[in-house]
């Protein structure tokens, strides 16, 4: 197993042409990142599995398995699907390159290589790779936590019908997260018949007056569970469009205690 530091990113380079791998290599060389090599796609998977590298710069031509089916295995790896995969080919026909996106590639590069900015660009793709790893690590830390406390976002823009909801909405409203569109009508439809002309209100005035609002309501469930939510939206303008941005909390089990402690009091 090749010694490798785990504060540095490794960048695995394939390519059957061992001279192709010298030049990749000796232009990345530097005290700042970790270079392995393979020399075939079958190599490239183990390699992959060893180090889950966070850049794979992959030849497309080779024997046995090619570039398009090693990338398309690697995404199918439980750590492949956030690495960077560079498709490097001296193909250039555009299905050549509508494949390479349809297995997978996060981008592509053509030969004969240009050695003066390989370098430049391969880190650029390294760097916006982080940064798309992190935003999905954040991403997935929020809806935990939103999870958790039964929280949940939404947003409208008011040119579509549809909100753009977190998947812990969906599931105050009883509904399998991103499984189908949420819109004001279907929202309507759940929220309890003698709170709908409180929620109707409140949207009526965010859109015409631009009232932001914080009220509570009961929406019914598809299996007839009856949750009582807390629904706090604020009306902001942003690029010169108009959003409606709220969250739903909810407080069925407070209710129900606050019921309890009235009734025993």
């Amino acid at each position: 197993m090749t010694d490798i530091e785990l504060s540095k990113p490794t960048i695995l380079i394939v390519d059957d042409d061992p001279a192709i791998r010298l030049l990749m290599s000796h232009a990345l060389s530097g005290s700042d990142l970790n270079i392995i090599e393979a020399e075939s796609g079958e190599q490239a998977i183990e390699k992959f599995k060893e180090y889950s590298p966070e850049l794979t710069l992959l030849d497309v031509t080779m024997a046995g398995i090619d570039g398009f089916e090693c990338c398309t295995e690697i995404r199918e790896l439980p750590n492949g699907s956030h690495a960077a995969i560079v498709m490097v080919t001296g193909l250039d026909q555009p299905q050549d390159i509508e494949k390479a996106f349809h297995v997978g590639a996060t981008d592509f590069m053509t030969k004969p290589l240009k050695w003066p900015i390989f370098s430049h660009r391969v880190r650029y793709i390294l760097k916006a790779n982080q940064t798309l790893r992190e935003l999905s690590l954040h991403k997935d830390m929020l809806a935990n936590a939103q999870s958790i406390a039964h929280l949940g976002y939404w947003q409208w823009d008011y040119k579509t019908p549809v909100f753009q909801c977190s998947d812990e909405l969906y599931r105050l409203m009883g509904l399998e997260p991103q499984q189908q569109e949420i819109t004001y009508a279907s929202t309507l439809r759940c929220v309890h018949p003698e709170d709908r002309a409180t929620f109707m209100n409140a949207i009526r005035s965010a859109l015409h007056d631009k009232q932001s609002y914080d009220l509570e309501y009961r929406i019914v469930q598809k299996n007839g569970d009856v949750l009582t939510l807390h629904h706090r939206t604020d009306v902001t303008q942003l690029y010169g469009q108009w959003l409606l941005t709220g969250t739903l909390h909810d407080i069925t089990n407070r209710k129900q205690s606050e019921q309890k402690i009235s009734y025993y009091a």
